[in-house]
């Protein structure tokens, strides 16, 4: 970990430019890496940095200038990459299996974390001690029965760190690699990457947070202004606190009646129920119980935070709430005073709800662009499959201002950054005001201005109109000023719950 500027170059881009769709980004890009050095790419949201990350496997077209690789030293099946987009293939691949499983009248079950890491260490010719080794280093023991479709985002991520590991990669790429994490798990994989660096393995780690620039990083590259803003050794946090050329300033906030048109609210005044009730809610999974006789109220006017470690039930109680859970009617639940089960459809259910989280986020694989995709808001459907009218367009537009995100409603969504989608989804989620707005890791992928944006407007959403709001996170800095009440769960299926 000192200096490595000596070793020999393994990669090098001059006066490049990179595409992505038809887009040129970063032209007259120069940087070199050497044999030995490990690198963050550091920049605001859409600035280009897993574009960037994407010459070193071949994903990002070079269209101008000269890439050049040392392939004797970094073969294609030496690099590894774990990103979103690895995470949203993984889940595409299994959806495609249950159609092939349904078609020829098989029993359909997901595919489990064990076959995952059975398959990548057959593909690698890894020992099986090898697979051993890393399940209990990235802490997945507890996971290997469950279907990788049920797991959280901070679980799949640890499975799909162990994968890309059983290949013994020799540079292992790796975007935002502590979303979704708790504290322990962050600390567990800082120790884990940490000690692969010191034993050879060149890192390039790509992450919004100072704080996740972990021992053995040594050299930095900024992104900022559509072009490399600066690179150099990685000495402290100070290379990186200039703001970032282009960020646009947060704007402001949407005055209490300006997005009142069409709320779905299902009560008025003093006479509303509850918003959710349950009732000794159990929920197991191969054998042990996620949820142990939870009994949860969330009143008018709370704002809850849902936090606990990684595999505490976090996700599995959203999916409880939104009815996508298939033991969510074999439990006593009432939402906005109906019992879950008393003859409503899973868009009864949806209606009055905004949903953010990273598993919707992976489910957009079709092609559209970035106003369609806030107004299927409207109709609760992944893609848009209905026209919207001219107030509904209008209402779309006057969010994506608002979220800064007016720019993007016009390109295509999947050419968007990881972070970008994300504020796009938010302004999905707000387009019906909705009475719950249910935010799961929402700030997963953004930078420090957006981050700064969602949390501002959380705020005036639940001070100044009604909707109420669930938010779960590991992070206790970005939970919102306006939350009311606290449930920890723990890994045991218990609970606590703590008003603020």
């Amino acid at each position: 970990m000192g200096n490595t500027s000596s070793g020999p170059v393994i990669f090098r881009l001059e006066r490049a430019a990179l595409r992505i769709g038809a887009r040129r980004l970063l032209p007259d890009t120069d940087w070199i890496i050497r044999a030995g050095e490990n690198w963050v790419i550091m920049g605001a949201n859409g600035a280009g940095k897993t574009t960037l990350a994407g010459t070193l496997t071949g994903e990002t077209p070079v269209v101008a200038g000269r890439r050049w690789i040392d392939r004797a030293y970094l073969a294609p099946a030496r690099i590894r990459c774990v990103s979103f987009e690895s995470h949203q293939r993984l889940v595409a691949r299994d959806e495609k299996q249950d159609e092939a499983r349904s078609f020829a009248q098989q029993i359909a079950h997901g595919t489990r974390v064990r076959e995952v890491l059975e398959n990548a260490r057959r593909e690698t010719g890894a020992a099986p001690t090898t697979l051993d080794r890393w399940v209990r280093q990235t802490g997945l023991p507890a996971w290997l029965e469950r279907e990788i479709r049920t797991l959280s985002t901070g679980e799949i991520r640890q499975v799909m760190i162990a994968r890309a590991l059983l290949a013994a990669p020799r540079m292992l790429i790796i975007d935002e690699p502590f979303d979704g994490l708790d504290a322990l798990a962050r600390r567990r994989l800082a120790a884990i990457l940490s000690t692969l660096m010191a034993d050879g393995l060149q890192l390039v780690l790509i992450t919004h947070h100072l704080d996740e620039i972990i021992a053995g990083i040594t050299h930095y590259i900024r992104l900022g202004g559509g072009r490399v803003a600066a690179q150099g050794r990685w000495l402290s946090p100070a290379a990186s606190q200039a703001p970032d050329p282009g960020s646009r300033a947060p704007d402001g906030f949407p005055r209490a009646s300006e997005f009142s048109a069409g709320r779905h609210l299902p009560c008025k005044g003093e006479t509303c129920p509850d918003l959710i009730r349950m009732r000794n809610v159990t929920v197991t999974y191969a054998g042990r119980r996620v949820l142990d006789r939870l009994s949860w109220r969330v009143a008018p006017g709370e704002n809850w935070a849902v936090c606990g470690p990684n595999g505490a039930g976090k996700s599995t109680l959203l999916q409880m709430v939104c009815g996508e859970h298939p033991q969510a009617y074999a439990n006593d639940i009432e939402l906005f005073g109906k019992r879950r089960g008393s003859g409503e459809t899973i868009w009864d259910i949806k209606r009055p709800i905004g949903m953010v989280s990273n598993a919707l986020q992976i489910r957009y694989r079709q092609a559209l662009d970035g106003l369609a995709v806030v107004l299927s808001g409207y109709f609760d459907s992944v893609g848009l499959y209905r026209r919207a009218n001219a107030a509904q367009i209008a209402t779309a537009r006057r969010w994506g201002r608002r979220l800064s995100v007016d720019h993007l409603l016009d390109r295509d969504f999947h050419k968007m950054s990881n972070g970008e989608r994300r504020m796009v989804l938010i302004a999905r989620a707000m387009v019906k005001a909705p009475a719950l707005l249910i935010l799961d890791e929402p700030c997963q992928g953004l930078d420090r201005l957006n981050r700064k944006r969602l949390l501002g407007m959380l705020g005036t959403i639940v001070t100044r109109h009604a909707t109420q709001m669930i938010y779960v996170s590991h992070r206790p800095d970005e939970i919102p000023a306006a939350t009311t009440h606290e449930l920890h769960l723990r890994l045991d299926g218990s609970y606590r719950i703590h008003v603020r």
